[in-house]
């Protein structure tokens, strides 16, 4: 039945991911408001700005970054992988979004190398915990299952949050500044507030 799976749902949602990116989760405020600032920093002495590679692409990577404890000197790398997860997405082809075998074995490629960058971390995290989400996965009791989380599971996790808080946050972002300058009065209502 789907009640079983709804309560699992719900489960890893209140206990692994909500406490650090759910709704009424404040604790990032202040780091998110930092990373705006600096990226903004970056260019608003030019008075103009390239969105994407300016704003909208490194925001989400510095956020994850911070959230799941990873170097920001890593960014590119999380990056690189994160548009590993959705190639298929964006360069397959057809209804069924398939790729070539020449693409497919270059992104199980690098996402073998995510899966080992991460367990690498994850190991690191269970022996030195620090205030981060990866560190959170490694220590808690998770009660769906009434254990600790294994490396893989907590791999999986990470996986969702790398893929759910970068692309996605990108494109929200690109599509609410293409909404900004395409809807009249909408910057300046937005502006004068």
């Amino acid at each position: 039945t789907l009640r079983p799976t709804i309560e699992l749902w719900r489960a890893h949602r209140q206990e692994l991911t909500d406490p650090w990116v759910g709704p009424g989760a404040g604790r990032h405020t202040e780091m998110i408001t930092r990373c705006v600032d600096e990226l903004i920093d970056g260019w608003i002495d030019r008075g103009e700005v390239e969105f994407i590679s300016e704003f909208a692409r490194p925001l989400p990577q510095r956020v994850m970054a911070n959230v799941l404890g990873f170097p920001r000197e890593d960014i590119p790398r999380l990056a690189e992988w994160g548009t590993a997860q959705v190639k298929a997405f964006v360069y397959g082809r057809g209804h069924r979004n398939l790729l070539t075998k020449e693409q497919t074995v270059e992104q199980f490629k690098l996402l073998d190398g995510f899966k080992e960058y991460v367990n690498d971390h994850v190991q690191v995290k269970r022996r030195q915990p620090t205030d981060d989400m990866s560190s959170f996965l490694t220590q808690t009791t998770y009660s769906a299952l009434g254990r600790k989380l294994t490396d893989l599971e907590i791999n999986g996790i990470v996986y969702a949050m790398i893929i759910g808080g970068l692309e996605t946050t990108q494109y929200a972002l690109e599509e609410q500044a293409q909404l900004l300058c395409e809807l009249p009065g909408v910057f300046d209502a937005v502006k004068n507030d």
